[in-house]
């Protein structure tokens, strides 16, 4: 899955914003009960305020990075691993924060509408 974007927006300090985002999903069977998979996620958000002649860029730049894998143990029990890196700019403030988290996912979906014959 893909999927581009954008957006020019008025803004209430009277300048505007411009938004530009692209995403793109990716999964990968790689047996009959492993799947694995990557989600990539940029965002630009840039704007201007201006205040008393002055202009300030409020340009803030998003990038997220996330792959996973995921074993299906039985029909109703999954057990999945994930990372996701995101890292977030700031061009005002010229300062970038970077996130890491690690996740093991267990998820049991009872089948509880079986018909018996």
């Amino acid at each position: 899955d893909i999927s581009a974007g954008r957006q020019l927006t008025p803004a209430s300090t009277g300048g505007q914003r411009n938004t530009t985002n692209f995403s793109a999903s990716l999964k990968y069977n790689l047996a009959e009960r492993w799947t694995s998979g990557i989600t990539a996620t940029y965002l630009l958000s840039e704007s201007a305020a201006t205040t008393a002649g002055d202009t300030t860029n409020n340009n803030r730049t998003y990038i997220t990075l996330s792959p996973n894998i995921r074993w299906r143990w039985t029909p109703e029990i999954n057990l999945e691993l994930s990372y996701i890196y995101r890292q977030q700019e700031f061009e005002s403030l010229n300062q970038t924060s970077v996130g890491n988290n690690l996740q093991l996912q267990f998820s049991y979906q009872p089948q509880i509408n079986r018909q018996v014959k």
